[in-house]
């Protein structure tokens, strides 16, 4: 379980910093980024991946983030609209709340508002979209 691999990361003296951080980061994908429960399994491969640097550098994090979020996303909202409903029946006050589990900057990143450019940068992404390669921003340093 991650709270017992938590506990001992804490209490153990590594003799390697190396598997310190290995330990530290697969902790971090676990808890954070896919947003495991504490008292769920820990993830065995996630460690294998950690452990072997080119394993890890080539693996698609992109994805599996993703993947987890996603799955998250599909099943969060499974049997609240009952309960919510159940609760409206009891009292007028009733709440409704979910909790989102893994990664969710990604998922707040995508519904933020994007920022205003201003005209010559409009045009400079326009004509990014369009394949004009002639089109760039001015360096102020060739003048």
């Amino acid at each position: 379980m991650c709270l017992e691999i938590e506990e001992v990361f804490k209490n153990f003296d590594f003799t390697n910093d190396d598997n310190a951080v290995k330990v530290a980061l697969t902790l971090f994908i676990e808890t954070v980024m896919v947003g495991k429960d504490k008292k769920t399994q820990f993830n065995m491969d996630v460690l294998g991946r950690v452990d072997d640097e080119k394993v890890f550098k080539n693996f698609d994090w992109l994805t599996f983030f993703y993947t987890h979020l996603l799955n998250n996303l599909k099943t969060i909202l499974q049997g609240k609209k009952e309960a919510y409903e159940l609760k409206m029946a009891r009292s007028s006050k009733a709440v409704a709340y979910y909790n989102i589990k893994g990664y969710v900057l990604a998922f707040q990143t995508i519904v933020q508002p994007k920022p205003k450019l201003s005209t010559q940068e409009k045009a400079f992404m326009e004509s990014r979209i369009q394949g004009d390669d002639n089109m760039g921003i001015e360096d102020n340093e060739s003048c």
